[in-house]
């Protein structure tokens, strides 16, 4: 039993260990916080304000975060007015996450360079 209980404790901790953004709308007007995504306004927020993601998910090829304010407001905001830092918390721990690099690809087959060839001996008759 007390190992359910532990393991109850642990997935709250990481349930409740939100990705945190600053909320970032180049356009200077304050962003508005939604019911849903694209939905009825229900409060605007102003930019550099940090918020917690608490979901992402796409709506007509838009992608939405539903987040929570520090006084505890909770709805959904347009995704692109969000900056948020590349790191994963997993456990507690903070982990940069590397940057993607081009995948280097093979160069094409008549480019490619091989061994010099030795004639073969003919065959004995």
């Amino acid at each position: 039993m007390t190992v359910i209980a532990a393991l109850l404790v642990l997935l709250t901790s990481v349930a409740q260990a939100a990705e945190r953004c600053t909320v970032a709308d180049p356009t200077g007007t304050p962003p508005n916080l939604r019911s849903e995504p694209n939905g009825t306004i229900v409060d605007r927020l102003e930019n550099g304000v940090v918020v917690s993601v608490l979901e992402r998910r796409s709506h007509k090829g838009k992608r939405w975060a539903m987040i929570e304010t520090a006084s505890g407001t909770t709805g959904w905001a347009f995704a692109a007015y969000l900056d948020c830092p590349k790191t994963k918390t997993t456990l507690g721990n903070t982990l940069k996450v590397p940057e993607r690099r081009p995948v280097e690809t093979a160069p094409e087959p008549d480019q490619q360079k091989s061994a010099p060839m030795k004639p073969r001996p003919s065959p004995a008759n």
